[in-house]
């Protein structure tokens, strides 16, 4: 439930159609990662809006990229205006909902280590998520970047009850089903 009382950043953002196809079943654990955390995250709804991300284009699939070496995946996204304040709470949204999905492969470095093993395999896996604010697209970009990428700072604006209320009001959000839309 919304707790605030100011006036929306974006009175009236664009929202876009969107389909709603493959939510009816998921993704397999086949599927690649990149597909995956942007089933996660696409339906958190937007702070400010009844709207989620994906309907105010905040992420698209092409938001989320993995690194050459498969050590960091990117979860990039575009707030509807360069000055939304509401920018950081999307950010923690999105961390918040791929930890709680535990997607990433790597836990730990012992995690990591057996899991090298029993695969024999050498390569370095896939360890940290960044999650940014895409470059020029909101007025304090590179602060908020900064911020949801320093891990003491996520833990204690989690541990905040107001912020960690908001937080699972939007990542709870559940838009309806393809079959439940006419």
């Amino acid at each position: 439930m919304r707790t605030w009382s100011a006036p929306p950043d974006n009175a009236d953002p664009v929202v876009h159609a969107v389909s709603r196809e493959s939510r009816s079943g998921g993704l397999s654990a086949d599927a690649p990662l990149t597909a995956r955390i942007f089933e996660v995250i696409r339906d958190i709804r937007d702070p400010e809006h009844p709207n989620t991300l994906e309907e105010l284009a905040v992420v698209t699939p092409e938001s989320v990229t993995e690194t050459s070496r498969k050590r960091f995946v990117d979860v990039a996204f575009t707030p509807t205006v360069p000055h939304c304040s509401m920018a950081s709470m999307i950010g923690l949204c999105i961390r918040k909902r791929v930890a709680d999905a535990q997607l990433l492969p790597c836990v730990g470095a012992e995690a990591a280590t057996e899991q090298k093993e029993e695969r024999g395999d050498t390569r370095r896996r896939l360890c940290k998520l960044r999650v940014h604010v895409v470059e020029g697209t909101h007025v304090h970009w590179q602060e908020i970047t900064k911020q949801l990428n320093d891990k003491e700072r996520v833990l204690a604006a989690l541990e905040n009850g107001a912020l960690r209320a908001m937080v699972e009001d939007c990542i709870q959000h559940r838009p309806p089903a393809a079959s439940d839309v006419m």
